[in-house]
């Protein structure tokens, strides 16, 4: 189920990819957005000065037609009103062809056209002005004279009119393809942005699926490494690559290889334990019990109160050294099971007998409510955890008072219960109860080494059940345990 990290690279490299890859698109996407918004923002120059040009030529155009106008009026009407608009509407168009020349990004043709146009212009205005200061005092048969003697200039004009209607033609030609180059470029210009979002949301989805891919696959590696650690089981091939996932992996197994170091000396130490610290112990109890059995009546009623304390502190340490090595069984999937169907009821009447010595001794009522039922276990190690929960029971339990074993069936399952009458467990407590050498207040007080409960939780686990409490301060305290019922008879 091994991983790699085909870019090796550590997390905080592919977070900077996720950013850095996309915003470098992004770059690239406003450089081309820019060169198109700058070639639109000419197009849109490059159209207003076509409009402008074509305004003055216009105007210019307009105002010289007005001004041989407004004479021709004169000499029709004689009336000297159209004297003086003849003479505004040239001051107009000199104005006009000022500024017509002035513009100041014309091409050279258009130069040259304007130019052009405001020599032949100006050629027919000089005499018109002319005309008009005569009119003030000369008879209307000179001015016609005079308007006659003018016609090959406004002849000029008229050519250089149509010269430049044809290329005011040319230049709207012009500027519709300029409008035309425009919408192009702003229709462009929208397609790059939607073209750029889109694109760039892809990108960073691909990186980011890419990513995560990699990033999850080797993250459930890391997750089943983790929870194979603690039960011991053989760990997936080591992640490879350079990042922190990698770094953590190799962690676990590190750690790995530490526990099952450990496992190793702590195995040996029990070996140790079994052998050169049980067997002395032995010994000595056996020696101790025919020493009691042949020279108590030789003894001074001291040394037979010294000897029967050696007996119960050897009777002790071996029971402390008997549970550590069941626990040690347990922990290393060592731990025997002599199954049998075995009567729940006869198994709570042996344990009951086995600690009748300690009940009397605090004038306690057992009671067996246990039901005749049959289930497949060790009847010697559920016997044992029998006992170890009335011991307790026992312990902390007022003086006269009553302890009761129930049983009760449901489907796959036995239960048996061990309820006590005594002060009961806080939450904190009963969080711990199961732990080794976890003990209450009371529990160090009235002695032991925190070992009893551990080995029932122990026992009835490798039975494939469970173990439990249910209590509250001051209302005592409900001892259970359940075991499988897959392999039963009836009574």
């Amino acid at each position: 189920m091994a991983s790699n990290d085909r870019f090796g690279t550590t997390l905080v490299q592919k977070g900077l990819a996720i950013i850095i890859v996309p915003f470098l698109f992004s770059c690239a996407w406003l450089l081309l957005l820019g060169g198109i918004i700058q070639k639109t923002n000419q197009l849109a120059d490059l159209e207003r000065e076509q409009s402008l040009y074509i305004e003055h030529l216009n105007a210019v155009m307009d105002c010289s037609y007005r001004s041989r106008e407004s004479l021709l009026a004169y000499l029709t009407t004689k009336n000297k009103k159209f004297l003086t608009r003849t003479d505004e509407w040239i001051s107009r168009t000199r104005a006009a062809i000022t500024e017509l020349t002035g513009m100041p990004k014309l091409s050279t043709d258009q130069r040259d056209l304007a130019s052009e146009l405001g020599e032949a212009v100006e050629g027919q205005l000089g005499p018109i002005q002319e005309l008009v200061k005569n009119g003030q005092g000369q008879n209307s048969d000179g001015l016609v004279r005079d308007f006659e003697s003018m016609r090959s200039s406004i002849t000029d004009v008229l050519g250089a009119n149509d010269g430049a209607a044809e290329h005011i033609k040319k230049q709207r030609a012009d500027l519709d393809q300029a409008r035309l180059e425009v919408q192009k470029s702003s229709a462009l210009a929208n397609m790059i942005v939607l073209c750029g979002l889109s694109g760039n949301l892809m990108l960073t989805l691909i990186i980011v699926l890419l990513f995560s891919k990699s990033f999850s696959n080797r993250l459930k590696v890391l997750v089943e490494n983790a929870r194979r650690l603690p039960k011991k089981q053989e760990l997936n091939a080591p992640l490879k690559g350079a990042d922190e996932l990698a770094y953590l992996d190799d962690s676990l197994h590190q750690t790995a290889v530490e526990l099952h170091r450990a496992a190793e000396f702590r195995a040996s130490l029990m070996q140790m334990v079994a052998h050169d610290l049980r067997s002395p112990l032995m010994s000595c109890m056996i020696s101790l019990d025919i020493i009691l059995d042949r020279e108590s009546a030789s003894l001074s009623e001291k040394g037979q109160k010294q000897l029967g304390a050696m007996q119960i502190n050897l009777d002790r340490l071996i029971g402390l050294t008997n549970d550590l090595l069941l626990i040690e069984q347990y922990e290393n999937d060592q731990l025997a099971l002599d199954r049998g169907p075995e009567n729940i009821k006869e198994i709570v009447e042996q344990a009951i007998a086995a600690v009748s010595a300690l009940a009397q001794a605090k004038k306690l009522t057992v009671r067996n409510l246990a039901a005749q039922e049959y289930v497949n276990v060790d009847r010697n190690r559920i016997v044992q955890v029998v006992v170890n929960y009335l011991s307790n029971a026992i312990k902390f339990s007022p003086a006269e008072g009553s302890i009761e074993i129930t049983s009760e069936v449901i489907p796959g399952r036995l239960t048996v219960s061990v309820r006590d009458h005594g002060k009961g467990l806080t939450k904190e407590e009963k969080a711990k109860l199961f732990q080794k050498f976890a003990q209450t207040k009371e529990g160090k007080t009235a002695g032991g080494a925190g070992l009893g409960l551990a080995i029932c939780k122990s026992i009835v686990k490798a039975h494939g059940g469970s173990v439990g409490v249910s209590s509250e301060s001051g209302k005592g305290a409900v001892f259970w345990f359940y075991v499988p019922m897959e392999e039963t008879r009836d009574s």
